[in-house]
Formats: structure tokens, C-alpha cells, sequence
């Protein structure tokens, strides 16, 4: 899509992708960076976060809390070791919870969800088919569900 404004690409709405970061983050189409929730798309964040899991594989870290409930029964579930899973949350597959990624106490965590570095999901949120970039932060009490959240965002 030619003639695109500079603020319609990916680095133009999300200027800090091009830093360096831990762990994985998925690749944002620049002609049209919504696509990317579009579930169809071959380059679709569902297509990214099964091909990244088929690649790490699964990865529930020992030492959780016994109240933490995991499912994987719809697609891998990978917590990075260094992210952080409160009391109570619940997630389901498939998923990807980046290092220093925070899952607060009685989050639910749906299917497709990408939480990249030092992103926060936070208390009695709900995510879903999103993509939290790094740094990005739905602190409390929030819904995120189709979304992309740049990197620094505080809902």
C-alpha cells in the first residue's frame, strides 16, 4: 500500500521496535500493521505465535504457586523462567510470556496472547488474541482483546 503516511508503518506507530530486546518479539508487517490481528494472515499473530512455539516449545518454570492454573490443551503454553506469574491467574494455550513479563494476581490469560519483555498483565485483566510489546502495561482491572500494545504503554 503505497502513499502510506510515516505514522501508518509499524516503526512509525511503535518507534521502539527498533531497539534491542529479550526474548521474542512477533514481526509487524510495515504496509499494513493491523494485519497482523487479522487471524487469516498468513503472517497473522496467530501464524507467528504458532511457528515461534513449535520452535521453543512449551515451558512452565517449577515453583509456581499451587493456585496458578495453566491449560494447554488448545496449544503450547511457554512462561519464559524469569517472567513472574502471581497467585490465582489462569492461562491458556496457546500463549507466550516473555522474561520479566508479569502476570498479577487473578489474571486470565486467553489464547493467543503474546506478552513480550517487561510487559504487565496485570491484576483481574483479561487478554486475548493481543500482543503486549515491551514494556507495554494493562496494569488492573483491564480487557485487552484484539489489540497490539506499543512498547510503554500504560492503560
Amino acid at each position: 500500500m503505497d502513499g502510506l503516511p510515516d505514522a501508518a508503518t509499524s516503526l512509525g506507530l511503535w518507534p521502539s521496535l527498533s531497539g534491542d530486546f529479550d526474548g521474542h518479539i512477533p514481526y509487524i508487517p510495515d504496509n499494513v500493521p493491523w494485519r497482523l490481528l487479522d487471524p487469516t494472515a498468513e503472517d497473522g499473530l496467530i501464524s507467528q505465535l504458532s511457528a515461534l512455539l513449535a520452535e521453543i516449545g512449551d515451558n512452565i518454570p517449577s515453583g509456581l504457586d499451587s493456585s496458578i492454573t495453566i491449560d494447554d490443551g488448545a496449544g503450547i503454553v511457554h512462561l519464559d523462567d524469569r517472567a513472574i506469574i502471581g497467585p490465582s491467574a489462569h492461562i491458556t494455550g496457546p500463549c507466550y510470556i516473555g522474561p520479566g513479563a508479569e502476570v498479577r494476581h487473578t489474571a486470565l490469560v486467553r489464547a493467543n496472547t503474546w506478552a513480550c519483555t517487561d510487559s504487565v498483565i496485570g491484576h483481574a485483566t483479561e487478554v486475548k488474541h493481543s500482543i503486549l510489546l515491551p514494556g507495554a502495561k494493562a496494569p488492573h482491572f483491564n480487557y485487552v482483546g484484539d489489540s497490539i500494545l506499543g512498547s510503554g504503554v500504560n492503560l
